[in-house]
């Protein structure tokens, strides 16, 4: 079951989704209506569709979580 969290003219939410390490992920490109659709899951169980500027700003919010990611040391 799927529920609506909260919903905004720009932006529907309808679940949280958390990943492991081994998810299996892959991408399609309709060059014609210039979007990206992103498959995660074996069964492409989660799926979000980008145009080329959300896209950049995705890869570009996710690089930087990345780097601040890595830029930290564990204490252990």
């Amino acid at each position: 079951m799927s529920m609506s969290l909260y919903s905004l003219p720009e932006v529907y939410h309808s679940s949280w989704i958390e990943m492991k390490a081994n998810v299996t992920m892959r991408y399609e490109v309709d060059h014609d209506n210039k979007l990206a659709t992103l498959y995660f899951g074996h069964r492409d169980d989660y799926v979000i569709t980008l145009g080329r500027d959300n896209l950049a700003q995705l890869v570009d919010l996710g690089s930087a979580a990345r780097q601040e990611l890595a830029s930290r040391v564990t204490e252990d």
